[in-house]
């Protein structure tokens, strides 16, 4: 789960669908990012898809995450600015 967080979660922040074919863009997320998930670049696996389905829930807007993710997402752009 942790490898596809950021980038569930962003789908997430922008009420977005977690469509799986997203994720066989390589791109989609680091290479760092596809080792912690333990899959080659743009090849999620059984587990993974599993992970990314259920990250889709708890960072929903229903799910019970999606307080953490606003307040995530808030902290971050006040750093940027």
């Amino acid at each position: 789960m942790l490898g596809c967080a950021g980038a569930a979660a962003e789908l997430c922040w922008q009420h977005e669908d977690i469509h799986l074919d997203y994720w066989i863009e390589a791109d989609h997320m680091s290479e760092s990012d596809w080792r912690l998930a333990g899959c080659p670049l743009g090849e999620p696996d059984d587990t993974c898809v599993e992970a990314i389905e259920e990250l889709q829930y708890l960072l929903s807007e229903e799910g019970p995450l999606w307080s953490d993710l606003l307040r995530q997402a808030r902290q971050l752009m006040v750093e940027a600015r």
